[in-house]
C-alpha cells in the first residue's frame, strides 16, 4: 500500500510538472503569436510586423512627443543598435560589448545593468564592431549573445546571470554574436555573424532553460561543390537576426546585419526603418 501511495504522488507530480510546462509554452506561444501591448521580442512578435496595437500615440498627437529621459550607457562604440523589449512597464535594452539594462519606462530610474566579462584580447583583434542589436525574452530571463562567442540568460527581476554558455571559439575564429536572438518553444536560435570571413555561418538551438546546447546548423557545407553554390565566395552569410528570412538565391548575404538603412527584413511587404541613438537611449513622454 505504501509503495503504491508513492507511485500514485509520483505520478501526480510528473503530471503537475507536465501540466505547467505545457503552461509556459501556451504562454510564450500566445504573448509572441500576435502584436500585444508589449515588445517581448526583436520584431514585436512572430509576425515580424514591427507594429503595436497601442493607440495612445497615433498620427494625429505623435507632433507632440517630448523627450521624458535620457540614458548615458558608457562605451558605447558605434553607438545604441538595439531594439529595447518592454513587459509590464520595463524596459530592458543591450547595447555595445552585450551590456544589459532594464529601467522603469515612465521615470527611466535604471533597476538594475549587467556587464559580462569578456574577452577583451579577443574584442580588440575583432574586425567588427562589439555592438548588440537585442535580446530574447522569456521563462523570466533574457537572452544576450556577446562578441566572444558566448548566449548569455539574465534573470529580468535581478539581473543576475542564470547560465552562461559558450558556442563559438572567437579567439580563434574572431566571431561572436551581435543579433537578436529568438525563443521558438524551450529553444533559443541564435546565428553568428561574420560574413566576412571564411566562415560556415552556423545558427544553433540552445536549451532557453539549462544554456545547454541543443543542436548547430550551418548555412554552408564545408565541401568545395557546396561553396561552389555560393558563386565561388569564400566567406559564408552571416546568420540572420531574428525573424529575417533567408534569400532565394544562392548567394552571400547580411540579412540583419549591417546597413543600409531601410532593409527588407521582415515579413510584411514594407521595409523596416530603424533610427539609431549615439550611446544614449531615449525615450518620450506621451502626448496629452
Amino acid at each position: 500500500m505504501y509503495l503504491r501511495t508513492r507511485l500514485m504522488t509520483s505520478a501526480a507530480t510528473l503530471l503537475a510538472a507536465t501540466a505547467l510546462t505545457a503552461t509556459a509554452y501556451a504562454q510564450d506561444a500566445k504573448s509572441l503569436a500576435e502584436p500585444n501591448k508589449d515588445w517581448e521580442t526583436f520584431h514585436g512578435s512572430y509576425k515580424d510586423w514591427n507594429y503595436s496595437p497601442l493607440k495612445q500615440i497615433n498620427t494625429e498627437n505623435v507632433k507632440k512627443l517630448k523627450v521624458a529621459f535620457i540614458e548615458q550607457v558608457g562605451r558605447s562604440t558605434r553607438g545604441l543598435e538595439t531594439t529595447p523589449l518592454a513587459k509590464d512597464g520595463i524596459l530592458y535594452y543591450s547595447g555595445s560589448y552585450s551590456k544589459v539594462f532594464a529601467v522603469k519606462g515612465d521615470t527611466g530610474d535604471i533597476l538594475w545593468s549587467y556587464i559580462p566579462k569578456l574577452d577583451e584580447e579577443t574584442v580588440a583583434r575583432q574586425t567588427h564592431s562589439p555592438f548588440n542589436r537585442g535580446m530574447a525574452m522569456g521563462y523570466g530571463n533574457l537572452y544576450v549573445g556577446t562578441v566572444d562567442g558566448r548566449l548569455i540568460a539574465v534573470d529580468m527581476k535581478t539581473g543576475k546571470p542564470v547560465w552562461d554558455t559558450k558556442l563559438i571559439n572567437s579567439q580563434k575564429l574572431t566571431v561572436g554574436f551581435t543579433g537578436a536572438p529568438l525563443l521558438v518553444k524551450d529553444k533559443i536560435i541564435i546565428g553568428a555573424q561574420g560574413g566576412e570571413w571564411p566562415y560556415r555561418g552556423p545558427i544553433f538551438g540552445v536549451d532557453a532553460k539549462t544554456g545547454q546546447k541543443v543542436w548547430e546548423f550551418f548555412t554552408v557545407a564545408g565541401t568545395p561543390e557546396a561553396e561552389k553554390t555560393w558563386g565561388n565566395e569564400s566567406g559564408a552569410p552571416a546568420a540572420a537576426a531574428a525573424g529575417c528570412r533567408a534569400p532565394t538565391t544562392p548567394r552571400p548575404t547580411r540579412c540583419g546585419g549591417a546597413p543600409p538603412i531601410p532593409r527588407r527584413c521582415s515579413t510584411g511587404a514594407d521595409p523596416t526603418t530603424r533610427p539609431r541613438a549615439r550611446g544614449r537611449a531615449i525615450t518620450s513622454t506621451p502626448p496629452r
